[in-house]
């Protein structure tokens, strides 16, 4: 908790402005708009659900969005693409993302 205190002060100087659209884009009443978006979780990370919930809103508010979760992975999996095969595919499918958003 105390980590998580320690990363929300970087954002506000008060906790309770963790809620507004300064800190959560989530807050926001309408997504449209917004840029297109790859949301990638593991199956065991903390923020799996909200990177769950965030895809899903993008999706409802006409943005394309496409979502991903690697199940049996840690947050951070990414990170270690040379011990983890899924670490490799996830990096392999935001290059992928990145390369057909630029093209």
């Amino acid at each position: 908790m105390e980590d998580m205190a320690w990363f929300g002060g970087l954002l506000v100087n008060e906790p309770s402005d963790l809620l507004g659209e300064t800190a959560s884009v989530m807050a926001r009443k309408d997504l449209s708009g917004l840029a297109p978006a790859l949301t990638i979780t593991a199956g065991y990370d903390p923020l799996r659900d909200e990177g769950k919930a965030y895809a899903d809103r993008l999706r409802e508010a006409g943005v394309s969005s496409e979502y991903k979760c690697f199940d049996g992975t840690i947050h951070g999996f990414t990170l270690f693409p040379g011990a983890l095969e899924a670490g490799k595919e996830a990096l392999s499918l935001m290059v992928r993302s990145l390369k057909a958003a630029v093209a």
